[in-house]
């Protein structure tokens, strides 16, 4: 038993000295192939998607114009993105600690809901300019 266990592991111990570079090349070529293949896969897609915002203090109001859509840019699988719809694309902006005067909010990826599995790459605008007044 230990004889052969002996053998085996001089033979696998043969077996890498022999050749090692061009294993490792090999390795190193599969390697990228594998990771170009896999990269060929994902694509970007544009969304205009509506601003929903929550969370307004009942003691305030939105005064002026108020950004209404946002345009997201969005990467994944190709096959995923490729059949997403407005409806599952989700941007929101939380009032919750709103003050009165201008209210300026920066979006972030975390911000817009998507499916899992896709990343939110662009937001435009990123900047979102909120005027609050009391209601009178």
């Amino acid at each position: 038993m230990i004889n052969t266990i002996v053998k085996i592991f001089r033979s696998v111990r043969l077996w890498l000295r022999t050749d090692f570079g061009l294993k490792i090349f090999s390795v190193c070529i599969a390697l990228i192939l594998w990771l170009y293949a896999t990269g060929l896969n994902t694509s970007d897609v544009v969304f205009e998607v509506p601003l929903e915002i929550h969370n307004i203090p009942t003691n305030y109001i939105i005064t002026g114009d108020v950004v209404t859509t946002v345009t997201v840019r969005l990467n994944g699988q190709h096959d995923v993105v490729k059949s997403l719809r407005v409806s599952e694309i989700k941007a929101h902006l939380d009032l919750k600690f709103v003050q009165r005067g201008r209210n300026v909010y920066e979006l972030t990826s975390s911000d817009i809901l998507v499916p899992q599995g896709v990343k939110v790459t662009g937001i435009n605008p990123k900047k979102i300019t909120i005027n609050i007044d009391l209601v009178k």
